[in-house]
């Protein structure tokens, strides 16, 4: 169907402020915020936007693609960092952003749950102010809390800086509402919820969530202890971890990313136009991020020193304040047992209130001066996440500095987020060598016996190394891809190789 006919038909369903086929429109709507696009732009754009404000919007779109055979993106901030919502073969972008109401607290008659009903367009920074206003919190904070949407944290498998005490997206949810390829709207619950979290738009478009909300505190408790190792200092957060009353918040900081990117650090003022003792300085920094074994090494060295500034940082944050006396003693006592030095409050609150500081426009200024910066999550059994480190850290230092922490310890899981620093002679040269970064950390993620993704999703970043390891819950999927969306209309390409 050409463009115009299917602005046509379009216009036949929605009001026509509801459509876009402008090309800006159509290239925003065709990319997220991964940062390897500031390289290489996708080549592929959807052939309209669409904005519906309701369930029955959704689905009535739905119905004419799915009976035409047109691809459907899924669209909801924009915010992934993998390439989800990249499509194909051209299609329609549904910008969920229309659907932003936001219900009530309410209390389950039975289990005396609080709960909000919100639709999947709402971006999270306006429903944690929405449910605070009564008192509530949803205790879900992504670093992108500020851009993206309730709907997308579902399809991507999102966790939240808080997840060791409220868990990831998947513990919250009590229901969720999805529009079927076919037209229907349906509200599904329990088990059957579990292969559309992560799903990425490929069975239906999520339309409605049922959250789960909990008291909002009065106070934080804070700390923040340095260790001689990595391994004293995840042997620590492991055991924090499985405390009957859990922290809120568990960070542990290697030492080079402590170094570098650690509560506090101010972002580099990155220009061509600076004054020339800057400039020599920032091109001397610059050179540096072309020799990531040299950096390495100065890296190991500064963490051999006697000083504790320079050693793995570990970040306690308890979100409530019963028994603060009874929790600090306990904090302090495993601490201690891993030879752990308390460092006080004031690197934890930082941390707390720069928590959210997300930088788009300085990634982007790195790449337009030739440098790539990218990060990549994955995730492992809390045994297994010191080999997966190593073997990672050891496969991507190769090519670019590299630098982790360790985060969202729940349910005997926890995940490293590495940040990758590199360039090369020109932005083509830089653009292979962060591939080769990526490729050589997600080949060494699988073979370390790690899962190559925690809460980014797949999209097409990950996808050639991605495999359904919960045979059951894909199985479930792949159950419910032949039956809800037979004509393969829904984010197609995605989560399946090929």
């Amino acid at each position: 169907m050409k463009r115009s006919e299917l602005v046509n038909s379009l216009i036949g369903i929605l009001n026509v402020k509801q459509i876009w086929d402008d090309e800006d429109s159509r290239r925003q709507f065709s990319q997220d915020k991964w940062p390897r696009w500031l390289f290489s732009p996708p080549d592929k754009m959807v052939d309209a936007v669409v904005r519906p404000e309701n369930a029955h919007e959704v689905a009535k779109v739905l119905v004419f693609a799915n009976r035409e055979k047109i691809p459907v993106i899924p669209y909801g901030g924009g915010s992934g960092v993998c390439g989800a919502v990249c499509p194909d073969k051209g299609g329609i972008a549904i910008d969920l952003k229309g659907l932003n109401q936001i219900g009530p607290v309410l209390r389950d008659a039975d289990s005396n749950q609080a709960y909000v009903i919100v639709a999947s367009g709402v971006i999270g920074e306006a429903l944690e102010r929405a449910v605070n206003a009564k008192g509530f919190t949803i205790g879900h904070f992504p670093a992108s809390m500020a851009i993206s949407t309730v709907g997308g944290w579902v399809a991507a498998e999102s966790s939240g800086q808080c997840s060791t005490k409220y868990g990831n997206i998947e513990n919250l949810l009590e229901e969720i509402e999805v529009a079927l390829p076919d037209g229907r709207i349906v509200w599904i619950s329990g088990t059957r919820i579990k292969p559309f979290i992560g799903s990425e738009g490929t069975l239906g478009i999520i339309t409605a969530v049922k959250l789960k909300v909990f008291p909002a505190s009065a106070k934080q408790i804070f700390f923040s202890f340095a260790f001689n190792s990595l391994p004293e200092a995840l042997d620590a957060c492991y055991r924090m971890s499985r405390l009957p009353d859990k922290p809120a918040v568990l960070r542990v900081y290697d030492s080079l990313d402590r170094l570098f990117l650690g509560p506090g650090k101010e972002s580099s003022n990155l220009s061509h136009r600076l004054p020339a003792h800057k400039y020599f300085f920032q091109q001397i920094k610059f050179w540096f991020l072309s020799k990531p074994k040299a950096v390495h090494a100065f890296g190991s060295a500064l963490s051999r020193l006697p000083f504790w500034k320079f050693k793995p940082l570990l970040i306690v944050i308890f979100d409530e304040d019963s028994d603060s006396a009874a929790k600090e003693k306990i904090i302090h006592n495993i601490a201690w047992l891993n030879h752990g030095k308390y460092l006080g409050e004031d690197l934890a609150r930082q941390w707390w209130r720069e928590r959210y500081k997300l930088n788009f426009q300085k990634i982007e200024k790195y790449f337009q001066l030739g440098i790539f910066a990218n990060t990549l999550d994955v995730a492992a059994p809390t045994d297994k996440l010191a080999g997966v480190y190593k073997a990672m850290m050891e496969a991507m230092s190769a090519h670019a500095v590299t630098l982790a922490h360790f985060s969202h310890f729940f349910g005997g899981r926890g995940c490293i987020y590495f940040t990758l620093i590199g360039r090369a002679k020109n932005k083509e040269a830089s653009l292979r060598l962060h591939d080769r970064a990526w490729s050589a950390g997600l080949d060494a993620c699988r073979k370390a016996g790690g899962e190559v993704t925690h809460h980014h999703g797949i999209g097409v970043a990950k996808l050639p190394w991605f495999e359904m390891t919960d045979i059951i819950r894909w199985e479930k999927w792949r159950k419910l891809k032949k039956e809800l969306d037979p004509k393969n209309i829904m984010n197609p390409g995605r989560l399946i190789k090929n």
